[in-house]
């Protein structure tokens, strides 16, 4: 039966005409709905119903962790305890801070302060010494462009004003829907690093050396390095020369494609009403667009491809030809998941995973770790920053790819053996850096402060792979004292303190708005609150924490959208506004400490609730399909404003990668989450989940 799925799906990708093949897949999927669970009924979960699948030696490197064992270790198989095990606790209290009370408060910005500079940490082996970085008031006040990096939403401060913004967007990236390299960088916001010392190991650091003070970036080139230096691709220049000069270049770089999308929006009448037809429809249409806008020689993902007018047409085609290290990272759990799905063949699969490895192998790295942004083209870096989310998302598909291949885990692990997240780690904070610049020597001074976001799935493996101790887990704030505007209900603050069954006193802060309770992510977000879902079963392992507060993120988002915005639809995220072109951060404020503006709705949000409300995440994913002209060749674009209806006709990789591994968890029962759970580097760390309570 699954091979049949297979060949159908094969025959479909390659058909050429899109009525043809349209019908074709209408067929296919009614035969998947028809057979149900099929697919994930007839796997076993590797972790928690049989012995962890590929365990052998050649699994990779395990480095023996700096910090020692951790602690909380369980066998495979050993399941988390129930969240009605509330004897296990010790002298539980739950109370409401009061306004007047001491409480976390968001950090200030540091704009009317100078910020202290960060005490240069011991670097690695072979990794460079870290400097003290600059005044960043004495940064310039110019912002470039956002882009939809993995870590846009994941700030622990408000993004501060003025000068400070540079390093914020500087760390961003490139322009989502333009062409031009990105200048270095990638994270979010946060808030500035206290002035530490920490030496990780024996690693001793060279004495520190003052860096310039960035200055003004005219149109001429930089003299001195800064936040704002975009790093060079002369290899690109040279491309684009060779194929008539810039603008004549975007045509060659279209063709570049492996696939040229020949179809703007799919007839409404093709969609199947079935709910479990229309995922596997959804599900298929998305892969198709992941497998379709990669780069034909490297088979790296291509950031984000727009389609300008409502005719396809070389001219209203634009390709941003870069992309990210989290993209990468996606894309090969996506290319596992698409086999688990029978969309491609097993070893199809593998030929593509092997071909992105091999890419990477041949990518410039500094010290073994990879620079957040490459050029799809040429191969180049064009980002001299170094991301602690964006390379923990790439170290995330690279752990999901030696479970699902086997035969790649040798070459995985020689991509794997020099990253060491201690590289990031703060030892006097407990805490990670957004990232380090290769250009200027010095740690970004940004901290992940605040712990529901989408990088605590960095510091888990971190800890699991021995980089980082227990104590990390637990310095990130759970809560900061809301802030709010004047014109909507400010959630309350309350801290809950209890003895654990490990003896640690802990004391928990989180939010109560409408009697819902929840620890908040920082802007509110979707994907911050429930991107690492779809690699991690949290309401199985954190069945008192994180668990109950991904399914509390999901109620709020729906209700308010519909009770307080008067959506038909929900699912607020970082995307591409409709009305200005522009990637913004959206989200619902009362769910972060310092929440997004909410406006614009992200079928990939919606489809990220998959994993905590399934049955009201497919009745949503139904309407948005219904009620706007959102739905395209590969699936759904990337936003629309519901009150206007005007879509963002936009597909980025990053977003739907995660809309399509949300749809193949769903489908497969967690295979994903499977895959990445029996990983030797995730496994010591799993029963760390269970230790913590968010609510009484």
């Amino acid at each position: 039966m699954e091979r049949r799925y297979r060949r159908a799906a094969a025959v479909a990708v390659s058909m050429s005409g899109a009525a043809i093949r349209a019908a074709l897949v209408a067929a296919v999927f009614a035969t998947w709905a028809a057979v149900g669970t099929g697919v994930s009924e007839a796997r076993e979960s590797p972790l928690r119903r049989s012995p962890a699948v590929n365990t052998k030696a050649d699994d990779g490197p395990v480095k023996r962790p700096p910090y020692g064992p951790v602690e909380l270790r369980a066998a495979p198989g050993a399941r988390a305890p129930s969240s009605a095990d509330d004897t296990a606790d010790d002298d539980v209290t739950d109370v409401k801070v009061r306004d007047d009370e001491p409480a976390p408060t968001v950090p200030d910005s540091p704009a009317g302060s100078k910020v202290p500079a960060a005490t240069p940490l011991a670097a690695p082996p072979a990794a460079p010494a870290r400097a003290p970085v600059a005044d960043p008031a004495a940064t310039p006040a110019t912002t470039p462009a956002r882009s939809p990096a993995a870590t846009d939403a994941a700030a622990t401060s408000e993004p501060p004003a003025g000068a400070a913004d540079t390093e914020v967007d500087a760390e961003r990236g490139a322009p989502a829907v333009e062409t031009l390299p990105p200048p270095a960088g990638g994270g979010a916001g946060a808030a500035p690093a206290v002035a530490g010392e920490a030496a990780q190991g024996d690693a001793v650091a060279s004495p520190p050396t003052t860096m310039p003070v960035p200055e003004v970036h005219e149109k001429t080139e930089t003299k001195t390095p800064s936040l704002l230096t975009r790093q060079d691709a002369p290899k690109k220049k040279l491309w684009e020369a060779a194929n008539g000069g810039f603008t004549a270049s975007r045509f060659a770089v279209q063709r570049r494609l492996s696939t040229q999308p020949t179809l703007l929006l799919a007839p409404r009448s093709s969609i199947p009403t079935d709910p479990r037809a229309f995922l596997w429809r959804v599900a298929f249409d998305t892969w198709r667009g992941l497998e379709a806008l990669t780069d034909r020689d490297s088979g790296l993902p291509i950031d984000n491809v727009h389609f300008a007018g409502r005719v396809l047409t070389p001219m209203s085609i634009k390709v941003g030809d870069y992309t990210s290290i989290t993209n990468i990272g996606l894309q090969l759990a996506a290319i596992a998941a698409a086999s688990r799905l029978g969309f491609i063949l097993d070893d199809v699969a593998q030929l593509h995973a092997t071909r992105l490895l091999d890419t990477l192998s041949t990518l410039e790295k500094h010290n073994g770790y990879f620079f957040n942004y490459y050029d799809t083209t040429s191969l180049e870096p064009t980002s001299s920053f170094i991301s602690f989310v964006d390379t923990s998302w790439l170290v995330t598909g690279l752990l999901i790819t030696r479970q699902a291949f086997p035969d790649l885990a040798t070459t995985v692990g020689e991509l794997l053996e020099p990253i060491d997240f201690a590289y990031f780690y703060n030892a006097r904070d407990n805490l990670m850096a957004h990232g380090y610049y290769v250009n200027l020597e010095a740690l970004s001074v940004y901290q992940y402060g605040a712990f529901y976001t989408e990088a605590r799935l960095g510091s888990l493996i971190a800890i699991g792979k021995g980089d980082a101790p227990i104590e990390h887990w637990y310095a990130m704030r759970r809560a900061f004292r809301p802030t709010c505007s004047e014109e909507q209900r400010c959630p309350d603050l309350h801290e809950l303190a209890y003895t654990a069954r490990n003896g640690r006193r802990m004391h928990v802060h989180y939010f109560n708005w409408g009697n819902h309770r929840y620890v908040p992510s920082w802007g509110g977000s979707m994907f911050e609150a429930l991107m690492p879902r779809l690699v991690l079963d949290e309401a199985h392992w954190a069945p008192r924490s994180l668990g109950p507060n991904g399914e509390a993120h999901a109620v709020v988002q729906e209700l308010y959208a519909r009770e307080i915005l008067d959506y038909p639809v929900w699912g607020m995220s970082p995307a591409i506004d409709p009305d200005s072109g522009r990637y913004g951060e959206f989200g619902v404020p009362v769910l972060g400490s310092h929440g997004y503006s909410p406006k614009i709705v992200a079928p990939y949000a919606a489809a990220l609730a998959l994993a905590v409300a399934p049955d009201d995440a497919t009745a949503n994913l139904m309407e948005i399909a219904r009620r706007y002209d959102i739905y395209g060749e590969f699936g759904f674009y990337d936003a629309v404003n519901p009150v206007s209806g005007k879509v963002s006709y936009s597909y980025l990789a990053l977003d739907q990668a995660m809309l399509f591994l949300s749809l193949a968890n769903h489908l497969t029962g967690g295979y994903l989450q499977d895959l990445f759970e029996a990983d030797p580097f995730v496994r010591p760390a799993l029963p760390l989940l269970a230790e913590e309570r968010f609510f009484r």
